[in-house]
């Protein structure tokens, strides 16, 4: 399993475009083949820092995902609304699935 953790900083001045932006692809996106979750959050310390929280079966189903039409149009949504370019990191819990 691929876990993915993408952390963005909103513009103070987008947040209500970028909440509609989310609400309206969270549900296609999690949709996707091997999608297990897709899960937005604010953080509680930080006003308009948000975090997406991904877990896909596999990177070949995540990779699917990324090279999609849906993923290209969250990203003409979604980075004109970010102060900066978003953190990603990517885990393979399959590691500790074992453990």
């Amino acid at each position: 399993m691929i876990v993915i953790r993408v952390n963005a900083k909103i513009k103070p001045d987008k947040r209500a475009e970028f909440l509609a932006a989310v609400r309206q692809e969270t549900a296609p996106s999690k949709e996707f083949a091997g999608c297990a979750a897709y899960v937005w959050s604010e953080s509680v310390l930080e006003p308009n820092q948000f975090s997406l929280y991904e877990e896909w079966e596999t990177q070949d189903n995540f990779q699917a995902y990324k090279n999609s039409e849906h993923f290209q149009q969250i990203g003409k949504a979604v980075f004109p609304l970010l102060v900066e370019h978003p953190e990603s990191s990517y885990y393979d819990a399959a590691l500790f699935e074992t453990a």
